[in-house]
């Protein structure tokens, strides 16, 4: 693997990855755009708290309630 990694260009492959892959992760698993959407929203409605967490869906949907009532103390 290594010789053909040093007898052929993967330059042109890698750039078809880079451009692709974040879109192809978003169609594969679209509760994750789902997530994005809800904290663009809460943005846009001035809610500074979504700055500094992750995605609404990657965390805060995973997470039983008792353990995300011990991180957010004000929130259910």
């Amino acid at each position: 693997m290594v010789a053909s990694d040093d007898a052929i260009d993967l330059a042109p492959l890698q750039r078809v990855v880079d451009r692709w892959w974040p879109q192809a992760v978003l169609c594969a698993n679209p509760e994750i755009q789902a997530g994005v959407n809800v904290d663009r929203a809460r943005i846009a409605a001035g809610d500074p708290t979504v700055f500094g967490e992750t995605t609404t869906y990657m965390w805060m949907n995973r997470i039983p309630s008792e353990i995300k009532a011990a991180l957010r103390p004000d929130s259910d």
